[in-house]
């Protein structure tokens, strides 16, 4: 029997190792651009869904309600900025997020008429990034009533103006 060169095992370590290196290596890049697709970037902020959403308005008398549409552009980038904020600030307590591509096509119509507070009845509520103060049940300030371009100032001055909020 003729014997293999030791010069081969190592051949074939080097393969296995930099084979194993590059699935890690795809597969966090995966999940990285899976995370920043999907969902929020914001660390340390509770999400809610719609349907625990009034149950949440219920228990808390004053909060933050930060609202995206997973669709605009630049988002991401965008969330970082306000996550890096919110933790600076340590308001991140303070703020739920609601992500509208998941609520149904009534929510925004329910949503005005139940919780907007009567000065903000005219005003509208688009599928747009926005933030609405919550005081007592009801929505008594918000940020966007138009269609806007998002702002990270505009966003920072809201939640600085409503920085008394206590969860």
């Amino acid at each position: 029997m003729k014997e293999i060169p030791k010069k081969n095992y190592i051949v074939l370590c080097m393969i296995v190792v930099i084979t194993l290196l590059l699935a890690i290596y795809f597969r966090n890049y995966y999940l990285n651009h899976q995370k920043q697709k999907d969902g929020l970037q914001i660390n340390n902020i509770s999400e809610i869904d719609e349907k625990s959403l009034s149950n949440y308005i219920v228990e808390n008398d004053e909060f933050i309600l930060y609202v995206t549409n997973r669709e605009e552009s630049n988002l991401n980038s965008f969330e970082k900025k306000l996550g890096n904020y919110l933790t600076k600030k340590e308001y991140n307590k303070n703020i739920i997020y609601l992500d509208l591509t998941s609520v149904s096509n009534s929510f925004y119509k329910d949503f005005r008429n139940q919780y907007f507070d009567k000065k903000l009845q005219k005003k509208k509520f688009l599928k747009q990034t926005n933030l609405f103060y919550f005081e007592d049940d009801k929505v008594v300030d918000m940020l966007y009533s138009d269609k806007t371009e998002k702002d990270i100032d505009d966003f920072k001055k809201f939640i600085d103006d409503h920085n008394n909020v206590e969860n």
